[in-house]
């Protein structure tokens, strides 16, 4: 992929060739990102032109060991975890704002509800860190018709109960996470789906934000919530 960029670039200019570059990054992504029907496990144009890297100890999680998550989260019963995976991961949300941690002074409200999301629509929510609220639309039209943005995640909505006012609420009790049941939680799935040690919950935000760069999103602060493209990128 280096050298195709640098033979675009003599041939037609700095310009075409690094364009060139970003729609082949885009369409690779978005082939990985339905691996089960194109085949494609791999971006060979990933991370071209990105010259930041993520600090010791963040480690992305790929979309392949994120499909496996889900899946066997499922299949242990902790449907919850497949979907806080999925809004983590999608929508490259904090971990605290995704299960709704209880803040120890009570000032900040978190945690994702469902009076706040419209199915096919659009869902809303607050940043607990920044105090910024954000709505996401959930679909984009093409050729006069609706196309979901998010499609993993609202399978994962649907299959979700609504039983409490916060969508991420544990099975067993019906109340939300500690963060010390959501680690013993998530080790347990990632120890059945023999997925990596160091794969942390935050590495799901990693991973989707990983994505929107190697997909050509310049500017990811729509989505994340962050307040700085300095600190965007070092996703």
């Amino acid at each position: 992929s280096g050298c195709t960029r640098a033979s675009l670039s003599v041939t037609k200019g700095t310009r075409i060739g690094s364009y060139a570059m970003q729609v082949c990054r885009l369409v690779w992504s978005q082939a990985v990102r339905y691996h089960r029907v194109t085949g494609v496990t791999e971006n060979p144009f990933k991370g071209m032109r990105i010259t930041s890297k993520a600090v010791k100890g963040n480690r992305e999680t790929t979309r392949p060991e994120y499909d496996l998550y889900r899946e066997t989260a499922r299949k242990l019963g902790y449907q919850s975890m497949a979907t806080a995976a999925a809004l983590s991961f999608e929508l490259c949300q904090r971990v605290w704002d995704v299960f709704g941690f209880v803040d120890p002074d009570g000032r900040k409200k978190r945690g994702f509800v469902w009076s706040d999301y419209a199915a096919g629509e659009s869902i809303t929510f607050k940043q607990s860190k920044t105090g910024k609220p954000m709505k996401l639309p959930l679909y984009e039209i093409v050729d006069r018709k609706k196309v979901p943005l998010y499609p993993e995640l609202e399978e994962e909505l649907q299959r979700t109960p609504r039983t409490a006012l916060l969508i991420v609420v544990e099975e067993r009790s019906g109340l939300p996470y500690t963060t010390r049941r959501m680690s013993t939680v998530h080790r347990a799935i990632c120890e059945e789906a023999g997925l990596p040690k160091e794969m942390t919950f935050t590495g799901f935000r990693h991973g989707g934000a990983t994505e929107l760069g190697d997909a050509g999103v310049e500017d990811i602060r729509a989505i994340t919530g962050h307040e700085e493209a300095k600190t965007a990128q070092i996703y």
